[in-house]
């Protein structure tokens, strides 16, 4: 999602918890309670700690583990379509207790879920329940390049492969220091389910939709160019911008920062050229949330 306000323009991604609190069991005594999840990874630290948490303020025996897989993932497993563990083969029966996206269940699939016979229908519904806000930026890897100002027509052009160099004439307009900097570009991308992916392909239909068509939005796209690099989750994303010179992705910002990636200025509404990092310093982030409709 693209969240604006007035001084400044944000890529923005709303987290949604997926819960079918029927499946949690409460144990007493010495028996473990069994609480499991799976989704995106853009806020798996943070509920990782939460998990801790629980495990060292609980009073009976807890069990608690998140994989951080991808909110498409996340998704199917926790809907169960083809589960067969109440002994019929084309179910929604989740495999997971909780899952966590960028993207919310459809209502076909979330009616589906909650009438299946036998299964949540009998019990509490299925719940999307919003917990975090963060962001997703786009970050590269150039030597010689302490800085990269870019709008969303040029960061179009780029992952969509019709500019290759980091020199190439449009670039150098708004990056004069990048004149002499002829190194190709590497475009990693991420493949199978991926919330990020539909958050900056959002933002690239938005921004410019003369480069960037509106069947190039989703969450696991199949029309990619061949020149890009596709990887699987958000640490192959960071080992792909660190290991290729000229390498340009994008990633959870949070996350970006932790591994010290050089992140892309984009340009917000009053034209200026800035990091989701220094939005944030300067309360943009905050200023967007309090003006988000969800």
């Amino acid at each position: 999602r693209i969240i604006k306000n007035i001084k400044m323009k944000i890529h923005g991604a709303l987290t949604i918890f997926l819960s079918a609190a029927s499946l949690l069991s409460p144990t007493l005594g010495d028996e473990i309670m069994q609480i499991h999840g799976s989704g995106t990874t853009n806020p798996s630290k943070c509920i990782w700690g939460i998990m801790s948490k629980f495990n060292a303020r609980s009073r009976d025996p807890i069990r608690m583990t998140y994989r951080a897989v991808g909110s498409s993932t996340g998704q199917a497993e926790f809907l169960g379509r083809l589960n067969t563990n109440n002994g019929t083969a084309a179910s929604h029966w989740p495999h997971v207790d909780f899952g966590a996206g960028d993207i919310p269940i459809s209502e076909e699939e979330y009616d589906a879920l909650n009438d299946e016979p036998g299964g949540v229908a009998d019990n509490l519904k299925m719940v999307h329940l919003p917990f975090a806000l963060s962001s997703v930026s786009f970050f590269y890897n150039l030597n010689g390049a302490d800085k990269i100002d870019l709008g969303g027509c040029l960061l179009a052009k780029i992952f969509n492969r019709k500019i290759t160099q980091w020199n190439d004439p449009e670039i150098v307009e708004v990056n004069p220091a990048l004149a002499k900097i002829s190194t190709p570009i590497t475009v990693c991308r991420r493949t199978h389910g991926s919330s990020s992916t539909k958050s900056i392909t959002q933002f690239l239909y938005k921004e410019c939709e003369a480069e960037w068509s509106y069947d190039q939005v989703g969450s696991e796209l199949t029309n990619w160019d061949d020149g890009t690099t596709a990887v699987e989750g958000s640490g192959q994303m960071v080992e792909c911008i660190n290991e290729a010179n000229g390498a340009i992705g994008y990633l959870e910002s949070g996350h970006g920062w932790a591994e010290s990636l050089q992140e892309i200025s984009l340009q917000n509404l009053d034209g200026n050229y800035v990091t989701s990092k220094e939005a944030y310093l300067n309360g943009g982030i905050t200023g967007a949330a309090s003006g988000y409709d969800a």
